[in-house]
């Protein structure tokens, strides 16, 4: 099988046998990647303990979305629709104490809906939002247009790719910003919007930050047409040089880089008192930082065709804002590296996953440079990078906030309300401290296997890893030792629990040079966790435990936990209520 890969020619229209096999791996990779990386088994937390009044002066709530595809847009959903509810179905009333929202893949759905899109707005307003979620809300029309009838018979993951690949105009394996506009945000069109575009009134003068990542390593531009001509780029952080080492692969000067690089697109409203954030996170501050690119149309030289190179500032606001939200959601992006799939066939076949942009004149903007007539110069002067998911672990919403907090000095004292909605939660191995959602507690430098790397199992003779910077920004103590403050769960058929988890956590930053953040600053963090075991990524279809309505279980399961009381009487909603800053 390794062979094939290797051996495999590189034409587009006749790789159908590399087309099965590459589905087969994607399958697998998804299964692993798109569940929020390596999930942990948990036990119940420990009891209630007492809890503070917030004290939130206006402006001074930070809301991060967390990731995880049509889960995470469907409990972000429930928990906004839930506020509003309780205030009055006005936005205004429930983001009025927000200064500023994060967010990253299937949260940025759903934040640049809610920012940008007036159909969205109008839905999720509604009086009747909660129960018509999944008939004529968003829900409803996802499970539309996922009705493919070709697609019916399909199971496990090859249902949603092939749903996908009927919204897509490319045979291999399709445009995943097609998948975004098509799919996701069918239905409330934002064709012309862009970040620099005013947002729905509720949020003006709002920042919105969305995490991404440039990928560094051996990166695949455009499609290949000749067995000798490899359209690509290797990434160095100055002052290092990358070398293109023929078929034995690439790196810099000063060895192998990791495979993803943060940052960030931001809208106007960043902008609003001196700069947006960088970005190129890792390089704010200093004038000297920059990344060298090197470009090449050819596998076998030992050295960079061309070179160029990229650093701050560079402005994202005059990106689409589907663009930046399918850059922020492109979780299989990372597949378009040789150096993460070892095979140049199989990053060339996955290359469209990853959203192209040209960072030229010190602005980004999307490109499709598989239908340009473009050689290793235009897209050096162009200086052509492909982008991929901001999650990582679908965490990095709050990671980009701390940045941003500390970029404007106010992160003494902040308060950032973090939504995270995933399979499994993690409990920490000592100290007694409360279950989390998993993405969150790598915040905390607890959850993965190895602290900078996550690695498929061998398949098909061949590991996955991608390498990334360290995702630690919180001193762990915290999470050792804190116990939560408000939890809810719910018995399901087949004996697995959905649990609701809210905990007020005081967390110190600890220093972290690829997110530009300093170590030392105090400050809350109110988690709220939804762990349900049956809501995946993406839709299966009717005949798989995780399904469309394993989403209406959890829509509704949030929906009416919120309203539970603990043993001091008070509900889930009020003390989101009181996270979020809301008055009565």
């Amino acid at each position: 099988m390794k062979r094939q890969f290797e051996t495999y020619p590189h034409n587009r229209s006749i790789r159908q046998p590399l087309q099965i096999t590459f589905i087969l791996l994607l399958c697998v990779w998804s299964i692993a990647w798109l569940s929020g990386c390596f999930s942990e088994s948990t036990e119940n937390p420990d009891p209630i303990s007492p809890i503070d009044e917030v004290d939130i002066a206006t402006g001074d709530v930070h809301v991060s979305f967390a990731g995880g595809g049509w889960r995470a847009h469907t409990g972000h959903s429930a928990f906004i629709m839930s506020l509003l509810a309780e205030n009055d179905h006005d936005l205004k009333n429930v983001f009025g104490n927000v200064g500023s929202i994060s967010s990253n893949s299937g949260g940025s759905w759903f934040s640049t809906m809610l920012m940008y899109s007036e159909e969205f707005v109008n839905e999720i307003q509604a009086p009747n939002a909660i129960a018509d979620w999944d008939s004529i809300g968003w829900l409803g029309k996802q499970k539309a247009l996922f009705n493919v009838a070709d697609c019916g018979s399909k199971t496990g993951y090859k249902y949603p790719f092939c749903v996908f690949k009927h919204y897509s105009s490319k045979d291999l394996p399709y445009y995943w910003t097609e998948v975004v506009d098509n799919v996701v945000f069918n239905g409330y069109p934002m064709n012309d919007q862009t970040l620099n575009s005013p947002p729905q009134e509720w949020a003006n003068g709002k920042p919105l930050v969305l995490a991404a990542t440039l990928l560094m390593n051996d990166v695949v531009l455009k499609p290949i047409d000749l067995s000798l001509r490899k359209y690509y780029y290797q990434a160095c952080s100055y002052p290092h040089r990358p070398s293109l080492d023929g078929h034995h692969g690439s790196k810099c000067d000063n060895g192998t880089p990791p495979d993803a690089l943060p940052v960030t697109f931001s809208n106007k409203a960043a902008n609003l008192d001196k700069n947006g954030p960088p970005f190129l996170m890792s390089l704010n501050g200093d004038d000297n930082a920059g990344i060298h690119l090197g470009y090449t149309e050819n596998k076998y030289l030992f050295n960079p065709e061309d070179y160029d190179s990229i650093q701050n500032p560079i402005i994202t606001q005059n990106v689409k804002v589907r663009k930046a939200a399918a850059a922020s959601s492109a979780a299989l992006g990372f597949l378009a590296s040789e150096h993460l799939t070892g095979s140049w066939d199989f990053a060339d076949g996955a290359e469209d996953f990853a959203i192209s942009f040209s960072l030229e004149n010190g602005e980004a903007k999307y490109e499709d440079f598989d239908n340009e007539d473009i050689d290793v110069k235009g897209l050096k002067n162009k200086k052509a990078v492909k982008i991929a998911d901001g999650g990582l672990c679908d965490n990095s919403a709050v990671a980009h906030m701390v940045s941003r907090l500390q970029q404007k000095n106010e992160a003494d004292g902040f308060n950032i309300v973090a939504f995270d909605h995933v399979t499994n939660g993690h409990t920490p191995k000592s100290g007694g401290g409360a279950e989390i959602a998993i993405d969150l507690a790598y915040l905390f430098g607890q959850g993965l296997k190895e602290e900078t790397r996550i690695c498929l199992d061998s398949w098909y003779d061949r590991d996955f890893c991608i390498t990334f910077p360290d995702l630690q920004i919180f001193e762990s103590v915290t999470l050792d030792t804190t116990q939560y403050t408000w939890k809810t769960d719910e018995l399901l058929p087949d004996g697995s629990y959905q649990k609701l988890i809210y905990t007020k956590y005081t967390v110190t930053t600890k220093e972290n040079l690829a997110f530009n953040i300093k170590g030392g600053n105090v400050g809350t963090l109110h988690a709220f966790s939804c762990i349900s075991p049956i809501a995946a990524t993406v839709p299966f279809n009717e005949k798989d435990a995780a399904n469309f309505p394993s989403y209406t279980v959890m829509l509704d399961f949030i929906h009416n936990g919120l309203n539970r009381q603990d043993e001091k009487g008070i509900s889930g909603m009020e003390y989101l209520e009181e996270a979020m800053g809301i008055t009565k």
